[in-house]
């Protein structure tokens, strides 16, 4: 007796499957929109749902979770758990949209693209700038590595004054 199976075999084996899901959901969480066929856009939103769901929780076990299925990529976790469930907070579900995107020339697969349902907005970075203090430890310990000793005892005059 048949019984129903659920997901997309999509014509690959279990491994090759993974890794295209994989790429398919790092691309969308780098890129914010990616282009693809209609049945594995539908074969990767659900996974896309609870990978979200997941990075709302923010706490270890759900970014080693998250990190196990991005393949231990800290890129792409980070982005998805500090600017894409942050802007995704206020929604249950429903965290991507699908808009058709006409037919591929080569073998006339029906195209879609694949975005996200809010718009992501990104966290600011912390500014590097180094302070003037550190960059005055910085040149000391080349100098101490160099050996200069009279360029060495004038940074410690400056310093002292």
């Amino acid at each position: 007796m048949k019984k129903r199976k659920l997901g997309y075999k999509l014509s690959r084996n279990r491994g090759s499957r993974t890794a295209l899901f994989r790429s398919l959901i790092k691309s969308l969480i780098i890129h914010g929109t990616i282009t693809t066929t209609v049945v594995k856009a539908k074969a990767v939103t659900g996974d896309i749902d609870k990978l979200v769901n997941l990075a709302k929780k923010d706490d270890l076990a759900s970014r080693r979770r998250l990190y196990a299925y991005l393949g231990n990529d800290r890129k792409t976790t980070d982005a998805l758990v500090k600017n894409i469930a942050l802007s995704l907070k206020d929604r249950i579900g429903g965290y991507t949209k699908v808009v058709g995107a006409g037919i591929r020339r080569g073998d006339a697969a029906k195209l879609v693209k694949l975005s996200w349902s809010n718009d992501i907005i990104i966290a600011p970075k912390a500014s590097l700038k180094k302070t003037k203090k550190s960059k005055e430890k910085a040149s000391l310990k080349k100098e101490k590595k160099v050996g200069n000793k009279g360029k060495l005892k004038k940074i410690l005059e400056r310093k002292k004054k």
